[in-house]
């Protein structure tokens, strides 16, 4: 069998969900095939955040169709609410096509990602990303909020050295184009 010439491959997976696990071991078979993919093409939003994360181009429907697409999911977010049970340790990714409440702890070298909120009922010391898709409304809510990194939409943002006051919930939240660090407010599932 002659090996395969190293090509430019475009993979198209529709309408399929597919985990970021599932993604990696096919990229791994055509990896050992000599095939290199440079472009993911996915209608699925989450399917294309998880592609991002690896480093591929993804591609969804045409611009206007897409925008229209993204803000019907920032419309839902509000409504959809996706619990996850346990805590991501390092190497894990955990990415939610809605708001997101994490019971467990996200270790250093885990990520969490969402289109919409990213709460956790635990401490937050790996890498958090709400409104992945470009929600500037989202937030980041923790009972032990220190992240290496925070993300809201496309800003980025490192919290500070100084600890919170114990039992004391923190979230974060785009404030006149920064990354600000509050108090967390109770009502966050009533706000506006």
């Amino acid at each position: 069998m002659s090996e395969l010439p190293i090509g430019f491959i475009v993979v198209s997976s529709h309408n399929w969900t597919l985990t970021r696990f599932s993604i990696q071991v096919l990229l791994r078979k055509l990896d050992s095939r000599g095939m290199k993919v440079e472009v993911w093409e996915s209608k699925r939003p989450e399917v294309r955040m998880i592609v991002s994360s690896l480093g591929i181009l993804a591609k969804g429907e045409d611009r206007e169709q897409s925008d229209m697409k993204n803000q019907t999911v920032l419309d839902s977010v509000r409504e959809e609410i996706i619990i996850h049970r346990g805590t991501l340790r390092s190497g894990d990714t955990l990415v939610a096509p809605g708001t997101i409440l994490l019971l467990g702890d996200v270790n250093p070298g885990a990520i969490i990602s969402s289109v919409g909120d990213v709460m956790i009922w635990g401490k937050l010391r790996g890498i958090a990303h709400a409104g992945c898709l470009g929600n500037q409304k989202a937030r980041i809510v923790a009972m032990h909020l220190r992240p290496l990194q925070l993300r809201i939409a496309q800003i980025v943002a490192r919290v500070p050295d100084d600890k919170p006051g114990m039992g004391l919930a923190e979230e974060a939240q785009i404030f006149e184009g920064n990354i600000r660090i509050t108090l967390a407010y109770p009502g966050w599932s009533n706000r506006t």
